[in-house]
């Protein structure tokens, strides 16, 4: 049995770089996000999670198309996409499902949904295929119109 420095020589291997989240602090604690590892947000009710998670996102994914892999859980789809809009275009709503739906914001939702399908995200949401509801197919045609991916688990 031969080890694998044997076949591959490690000291010429590159180390990746760190990609930086664009809060200095954060980029001075954890040095940014490394490729392939998994990172796990955690925090209180209300502390700001979901908009920290969308300004990542659509800081990587959508303006650096780099792959990401988004695990929601217990948080909607449907939403999710409407907040991640809102957040990149700017928009201040109390009614985050108009956001997908309102011609107000149809010029510049659908610019961001045109980078949204470019972008290298996967979002993996078990239970949104499953549901049904007005709402829920609305949002299934824009997820389809706009090639988002998605996977979800049998």
């Amino acid at each position: 049995m031969k080890h694998i420095s044997e076949f591959v020589d490690v000291s010429a291997t590159v180390k990746p770089e760190p990609i930086k989240t664009g809060f200095r602090f954060l980029d001075k604690t954890i040095g940014g996000y490394y490729p392939g590892e998994v990172t796990t947000l955690c925090g209180f009710e209300d502390s700001g999670k979901t908009a920290f998670v969308i300004t990542q996102i659509n800081r990587i994914a959508v303006d650096h198309n780099i792959p990401t892999l988004l695990v929601l859980d217990n948080l909607n789809l449907e939403i999710f996409i409407a907040l991640m809009a809102a957040y990149y275009c700017g928009i201040n709503t109390n009614n985050i499902h108009s956001v997908l739906t309102s011609p107000l914001y149809r010029d510049s939702v659908g610019e961001y949904l045109e980078k949204l399908k470019a972008a290298p995200l996967y979002i993996w949401d078990e239970d949104f295929f499953s549901k049904e509801g007005i709402k829920v197919s609305a949002i299934k045609d824009i997820v389809k119109e706009h090639n988002i991916r998605t996977c979800w688990m049998n």
